[in-house]
Formats: C-alpha cells, structure tokens, sequence
C-alpha cells in the first residue's frame, strides 16, 4: 500500500452527516478549501429527524421542511393532555442534505485513521493509504470518535427508540396534530422504567410510531423497545400492516464537554452537542456550524493565526464559557430524569410545561440566568414527590458540578 497526496485544504472534515455537511457549506461560503470524507459518504441520514418550525425558519431551512404540523401534543394520562402552541415539523433529510452539499466539492470516500499535527496544519492518513494535508481537521462523525478530548469522562445516559414507518388501521389520534410525547401506560410495560410513544402523522392511514425512552441508564434494549410498541398499539385497538421501514436509535447524552485546547475541532455528537435532557442536537448543529467555522477563518486569516489558534478560536465558538455552565445544568436534570419512574416522570413534564420557557430550554438555547430561571419555575410548580427527586442529587458528582457551574 503506497501512500497518495491529496490537495491542500483549510478544513477537512470527518463525517457527512448533518454536522459535517452543515461545516463544509459554511467553509464554502467563506471560500476556505474544504473537503468531507465519510467511509460511505453516498448512504442516506437514517435518522427520522424531528425539529420545531421556528428553529428550521430561523436557520433559513423552512424548505426542508417535509411536514408540518401546527399542533404538538404531550400526552400524560387520562387527566392531562396538553396542546402545545407550537408548530413540528419533519425534516426532509434529502433535502437537507441537497441544500448543504449545493456548492462544496462532494464528499470522498475515506475513513480516516489517523492524525498527525504540526506548526502549519495536520496530516490525516485514511485506512486506504490516503494522505490529506489540511491547516484545521473538524471531527462530525458521532460521539464515539477517538480524536476528541473531553474534560472528563462521565458515565453517559442513552435515548433509545424502536420505530416504524407503516399503516395503522384506526389509529386513535388526531391526523392534523404531531404527538410528541405520549406517557399512556403499556400493558405489561415496567413503571419503574418510562417510555413514551412518539408519533407523526404522514398522510392518510400511514404513520411514523416509535417507542422511546428519553434517557435512561443502562440503555433499554432494543427488542423490549419492540415489545412495548407492539403492546401499545395492540391496547389501542391499531391494526399494524405494510412496515416499510424500521429504525433503531441509541443516543448517547450527557458526555463530557470537550476540551478548548486540542487541535482537533468538533461539531454534533463528537462535540457534545446532544442535548443532555432530551436528545436533540440536529438544529445545535447547525446553528453551530457557521459560528465555528467563521472564527477559524478569521483566525487563519489573522496575523499571526494559525492552526492551533484556529482550533482554540473553534472551540471558543462552539463552546463558549456561559454555554458550559448551562450544559453543566442540563446534565443535571438528565440525571435527575434517569432516576424517575413512570408516574413521578409524568408529574414532572406536567411542571415542565408550566414554565414559561420550556421552549427554549428544549432548544438547549438559554443563557444561565434563563436556565436557571427556567429550572426554578419547575421546582415550585412540581409535586413535593418531584421536587424529593431534583433536590435528592445535588450532593452527588453531578449535583456538585452543577452547583460549581453556578458559583463558578
């Protein structure tokens, strides 16, 4: 195997997926040379990605948009079910992915296995003998990426969802409306450990269903996923037929922050830009990805820049003081939601939604001061029970970094 040369670039990429491509269509525009290489860069996103309207406007991607639905809803029990005023969609990963890659060159088929830094950039070295020489390398390819350093290594929380595209005969719920969250119970299903049903509505008899748990640790098995899905559309008297697609979804949450010194920069999963409580992280990405990528540029341009500074000037972009200490919060509460059953979770998104504003905690967008803000409203709005549960941690590992993000 002899090694070959590729062109110089300013940024290289690790991964096309959303974060990968969403970096390289915000170097393009910044006329930085730039390349995406993935080991399958042609495979479709195999994600159903799920995002509220207004974060998709505000990116200037309402286009993606595949679907809208003007309502929301969070079912809790048979005493609380609540509308929410504002507007879901899903997004059309083709599209989306079409509208990244417009003008960047395509990405290339490699995986990279290697890398190598100097005083004027790194050499990145493929599994096939490849060699790509670039002043900045920017790691999108999820959070089990080696080449990532974080400031410690905590004991992740998973999502994990089991979902079908498929036809259901007298579903029971509303065709106009996308159900974000449904705690009903499941016959047979284990209280101790909650799951909800996500479903969206594609037109007609066809949906997307999928059994969810919003974190939990260890992660529930996907074949026990499979086993509630099926109870729960049996209760609800559904007749389950022409399953055309089957997704598989395990998300890690609650990582480490990454280190702002190394050389290597992050975007999405391989950056920690999964939001702790909750599992998003596509529109994080994206709203990162042309702030990260402008202050590299800027620091490759400045006097004196270079690779290391443009790294530094990255990661302060990505992760800026005020954001940690927020996502030091938000790690928290994924604490505390690994802790709760099935009636204390439900009790708890019934105080969630009181706040007034759960949306942005959702986005993961809220300075400090709002966070915390937002995280008090909860307190005084939940049952003593929930608020036995929020105060019980605050003397363990996860409870003493959030009070040292406070006082900090």
């Amino acid at each position: 195997m002899h090694a070959h040369p590729h062109p110089p670039l300013d940024l290289l990429v690790l991964g096309a997926g959303p974060a990968g491509c969403a970096a390289a269509h915000a170097a393009h525009g910044l006329g930085l040379r730039v390349q995406v290489v993935d080991p399958a860069p042609e495979r479709p996103w195999p994600n159903t990605y799920g995002s509220w309207r207004d974060a998709l406007d505000g990116l200037a991607l309402g286009h993606v948009a595949r679907r809208t639905w003007a309502t929301t809803r969070v079912h809790l029990d048979a005493d609380r079910s609540l509308a929410l005023p504002r507007a879901y969609a899903q997004v059309d990963g083709a599209a989306l992915r079409e509208h990244l890659l417009a003008g960047p060159p395509p990405p290339q088929r490699a995986r990279v296995v290697a890398l190598a830094h100097d005083d004027t950039g790194t050499t990145a070295t493929d599994d096939d003998g490849g060699i790509w020489r670039a002043r900045v390398v920017l790691d999108a390819t999820g959070a089990q990426t080696p080449f990532i350093e974080r400031t410690r290594t905590l004991a992740p929380g998973f999502q994990a969802a089991w979902g079908w595209a498929l036809t259901l005969d007298d579903a029971p719920w509303p065709a106009d409306e996308m159900r974000l969250m449904d705690f009903g119970p499941v016959p047979g299903g284990d209280e101790a450990a909650p799951s909800f049903l996500y479903a969206m509505p594609h037109g007609g008899d066809r949906w997307f269903v999928e059994e969810t748990v919003l974190v939990g640790r260890p992660a529930m098995p996907f074949e026990a996923l499979e086993a509630r899905l099926v109870a729960r559309l049996a209760a609800l008297g559904c007749t389950a037929r022409d399953i055309t697609a089957t997704e598989r979804c395990l998300i890690p949450m609650g990582l480490g922050l990454p280190r702002g010194d190394q050389r290597v920069l992050g975007l999405g999963a391989a950056a920690g830009m999964v939001h702790p409580a909750t599992g998003y992280s596509l529109a994080h990405s994206l709203r990162a990805a042309p702030e990260v990528v402008a202050a590299v540029a800027e620091a490759l341009g400045a006097d004196g820049g270079g690779p290391a500074a443009a790294a530094r000037a990255g990661w302060a972009a990505a992760w800026p003081r005020d954001r940690r200490r927020a996502w030091t919060l938000l790690t928290y509460g994924m604490e505390v939601l690994c802790r709760l059953d099935a009636p204390a979770t439900r009790d708890f998104f019934a105080a969630f939604f009181e706040a007034d504003d759960w949306a942005a905690f959702l986005d993961g967008t809220q300075p400090l001061p709002a966070l915390t803000r937002t995280m008090r409203q909860v307190f005084a709005a939940a049952p003593w029970g929930v608020r036995g549960r929020l105060m019980g941690g605050s003397f363990s590992a996860p409870g003493l970094r959030m009070l040292g993000a406070l006082l900090g």
